[in-house]
């Protein structure tokens, strides 16, 4: 989710991908990266302009089964980030 608005089309498939969040700063992806690194997790980005500018989409996935989103947003959630979302 981008501002509190869902995706424009599901995730390829029908996976599952958890959104970390949104967010404006650089360096803010670099150090949730970072973080979800060291918790063995890979994330990717992608960037997306919107009426408030340019934002940096970070994100784990995609995954074939709920289950495993479910499991990864807890290791987001235990890694002390919180926000994160499951989108379809």
């Amino acid at each position: 989710m981008l501002e509190g608005k869902p995706l424009a089309k599901p995730a390829a498939d029908g996976k599952y991908i958890v959104q970390v969040g949104a967010f404006a700063s650089e360096e803010k992806v670099k150090e949730l990266q970072a973080r979800l690194k060291s918790a063995g997790l890979s994330t990717y980005t992608e960037k997306v302009k919107t009426g408030a500018g340019e934002r940096i989409r970070l994100r784990a996935g995609p995954f074939g089964a709920r289950a495993d989103a479910e499991g990864v947003l807890g290791k987001i959630k235990a890694a002390g980030i919180s926000g994160a979302v499951i989108v379809q």
